[in-house]
């Protein structure tokens, strides 16, 4: 199980919640903060949106 964070330092981290580890850090993603963070249904794809009045699509999968 996982989850994802995004913040004002313009970086998303997934976090392995059993292991209590970073799994991943996309870095500089936008050019403001991240607001909003969803998945796909079909756990694919990972979209953010930003105060940058961006939103991006990234293919996602989970690393170990």
């Amino acid at each position: 199980m996982f989850i994802i964070s995004g913040s004002a330092d313009k970086a998303m981290k997934i976090f392995d919640i059993n292991d209590k580890t970073e799994l991943y850090c996309y870095e500089n993603v936008h050019n403001g903060a991240i607001r909003s963070i969803s998945i796909s249904p079909n756990n694919e794809l990972l979209i953010s949106g930003s105060e940058d009045k961006s939103i991006k699509i990234f293919n996602f999968t989970k690393k170990n």
